[in-house]
């Protein structure tokens, strides 16, 4: 949590200020779609990444009218040895489909 979510709200606390008042700026949050869609075994990651979603969407809604963008990028999963120990034949068959 302090890392995926609370690093980047206090990130964005102390720049979106002055980017307001200069009426220009950018804010890119790193998501995933582990917040999208929930991510078995991973509980605490995805409540923290679809935290940082919400963080991106509200502050998106807060600072556009002053031309600051805000935006969030959430990769998808990748494949390596925690993907493929993920619970279940067809989910791990699923998961590499969509990798391929």
């Amino acid at each position: 949590m302090a890392i995926n979510l609370t690093g980047p709200m206090l990130c964005a606390r102390e720049v979106i200020k002055p980017m307001m008042a200069a009426r220009k700026g950018s804010i890119i949050n790193i998501g995933s779609e582990g917040g999208r869609s929930g991510y078995p075994m991973r509980g605490p990651y995805s409540v923290s990444k679809r935290g940082i979603i919400a963080l991106t969407e509200t502050l998106a809604i807060e600072a556009g009218e002053y031309n600051v963008r805000v935006n969030c990028i959430s990769p998808g999963r990748v494949r390596g040895e925690r993907v493929e120990k993920l619970p279940g034949q067809k989910l791990n068959r699923q998961v590499l489909l969509m990798m391929m």
